[in-house]
C-alpha cells in the first residue's frame, strides 16, 4: 500500500514534528516582544518619574542655596545657581517628549500650559527670579531671596508634587494592566500549547503507534513464513499481504 511507503511515512511524521516546533517557536517570539515592549515602557516611566523627582531636588536645592548666599562667595553659589536652573529648564523642555513615549502626554498637557497656575508658569517666575539673584549685586537682595525660596517651596514643589503623584497613580494602574495582560498571556500560551498538542502532537503520535503496530506485524508475517518454510518457492504478494 502506498501508506506503508517508509520514506512517505517518515516525510510526514517529520513536516508534522517541524510544523509543531515552527508553530511554538513563533508564539515565543511574539510572547517575548509583547512582553519585552511592555517591560521597556514601565522602564521609560521610571525615567518620567526619576525626572520629576530630580526636578523637585533641583528646586530645594536653589532654595537652599539662595538663604545661604550671604555666607558663600558669589562666585560659589552664582555657579550653583546657575547649573541647578540650567538642568531644570532642559528636563522641563524635553519633559513633553518623554510624556509621550510612555502615552503620558494628556496627562502631563494641563501642567505644561499657559495658565497662571501651570507648572510651566511657575517655572518661568522662579527661573526670572533665580535670573536675577544671579545677575544681581552681592549680597544679593532680602527680598528677591524670599520670592526664590517662597516660588520654590510655596509654589513650584507643590505643583510638581502634584504632577508627581499624578503620574505614580496611573503607573500604578499601567501595573496592574501589565499584570492582568501577563496572567492573561500565560493562560492563552497554555491554551495554544495544548490545541497544537491536540492537534499536531497527538495525531503525530497516534500515527506513529499504528506505524509501529503495522510494522511489527509485517514483521511476525514474515517470521511465520520463515519459520515454516520448507523447500521450495514463496512468492509474496506485497499488496495484499498475501504468500504462497
Amino acid at each position: 500500500m502506498e501508506d506503508d511507503d517508509p520514506q512517505r511515512v517518515g516525510h510526514l511524521l517529520r513536516r508534522r514534528f517541524l510544523i509543531f516546533l515552527g508553530a511554538l517557536a513563533l508564539l515565543s517570539i511574539a510572547a517575548c516582544t509583547v512582553f519585552s515592549l511592555m517591560i521597556f515602557g514601565q522602564d521609560r516611566l521610571v525615567g518620567l518619574l526619576n525626572d520629576l523627582g530630580r526636578q523637585r531636588m533641583l528646586g530645594m536645592r536653589i532654595a537652599a542655596t539662595a538663604m545661604q548666599a550671604e555666607l558663600m562667595p558669589a562666585e560659589q553659589w552664582r555657579r550653583s545657581l546657575a547649573a541647578d536652573l540650567a538642568t531644570m529648564e532642559q528636563t522641563f523642555a524635553e519633559l513633553p517628549g518623554r510624556a509621550s513615549q510612555v502615552r503620558m502626554a494628556p496627562l502631563v498637557a494641563p501642567f505644561l500650559d499657559d495658565s497662571p497656575d501651570s507648572i510651566a508658569s511657575r517655572f518661568e517666575a522662579f527661573a526670572g527670579d533665580v535670573r536675577t539673584m544671579i545677575t544681581g549685586p552681592v549680597p544679593p537682595d532680602p527680598d528677591l531671596v524670599r520670592r526664590v525660596v517662597s516660588g520654590a517651596n510655596l509654589s513650584l514643589l507643590p505643583a510638581l508634587e502634584t504632577l508627581l503623584k499624578a503620574i505614580e497613580d496611573r503607573g500604578q494602574v499601567r501595573a496592574r494592566e501589565v499584570q492582568a495582560l501577563a496572567i492573561a498571556g500565560e493562560v492563552s500560551y497554555l491554551l495554544l500549547l495544548l490545541f497544537l498538542g491536540a492537534r499536531i502532537l497527538w495525531p503525530l503520535s497516534r500515527d506513529v503507534e499504528k506505524k509501529v503496530d503495522h510494522i511489527v506485524e509485517l514483521e511476525s508475517f514474515q517470521r511465520s513464513i520463515v519459520t515454516a518454510l520448507t523447500n521450495g518457492l514463496i512468492l509474496i504478494d506485497r499488496s495484499h499481504g498475501t504468500g504462497e
